[in-house]
């Protein structure tokens, strides 16, 4: 079987982080106006607050896994993951919707077994990936069934590496928007082959395997990558 791995160099930063639960309160202790209130504790292990309000102010102090159990109300509250951020079997989520506030992750990032995953537009605000940065692979995308790009990565502009395997209906990358990328590892493919056998035509072979539906790498500037 016929195997194709681009491979590119990219410099990214992320970091990834919990949350606590809590109220506003007026200066006499009561509180006052609405609340946004969550069915969970005041506290939480390793989490901090940095806001007035719960909105996108959630730090979580260590590695998170994010899976069907998570409380989405508490996700959607969370800016920064300081280890690393695993998000896996989640279901009914085709954008990571759940993410749209989170900026920071300070490990890496993996995106695995997320049956209706569709493209990562939750993802629009995620600007820093340390754990990304290096010869590493910071993103790994890995068996999502229905997934079919990796666009909504518009604030993110640096990554260490790019890990894509088993999609099999990922037809588009998008990721044109990063400014220097280290590594792209992209297993089977629809691809051209960079370097057909003598006397064989270039152009688009079908290769069965790992993401048989991605054909092109769209508009990516080859020229910021590494090898």
């Amino acid at each position: 079987m016929t195997k194709l791995y681009c491979i590119a160099l990219l410099g990214l930063s992320v970091a990834c982080g919990p949350s606590s639960g809590g109220g506003s309160s007026g200066a006499d202790g009561q509180s006052g106006g609405a609340e946004m209130k969550l069915d969970l504790p005041a506290e939480l292990p390793g989490t901090s607050s940095t806001g007035p309000d719960l909105e996108c102010s959630v730090v979580v102090e260590e590695s998170l896994t994010v899976d069907g159990q998570t409380d989405r109300a508490w996700l959607a509250t969370v800016r920064e993951v300081q280890g690393n951020l695993m998000v896996m079997n989640l279901s009914d989520s085709a954008h990571l919707d759940e993410l749209q506030c989170l900026e920071v992750v300070g490990g890496w990032l993996r995106l695995h077994d997320n049956p209706d995953l569709v493209d990562l537009a939750g993802l629009g605000r995620l600007r820093e990936f340390s754990g990304g940065l290096g010869p590493s692979y910071g993103l790994h995308v890995l068996r999502n069934p229905v997934l079919e790009s990796l666009g909504g990565l518009t604030a993110l502009k640096e990554i260490g590496g790019i890990e894509i395997l088993s999609n099999p209906r990922l037809e588009r990358l998008e990721l044109q928007g990063f400014r220097r990328i280290g590594q792209l590892l992209i297993g089977s493919t629809a691809c051209p082959d960079p370097a057909p056998p003598p006397g064989e035509p270039t152009g688009p072979r079908e290769f069965s395997g790992d993401n048989p539906s991605l054909k092109e790498l769209g508009p990516l500037d080859l020229s910021l990558i590494h090898i």
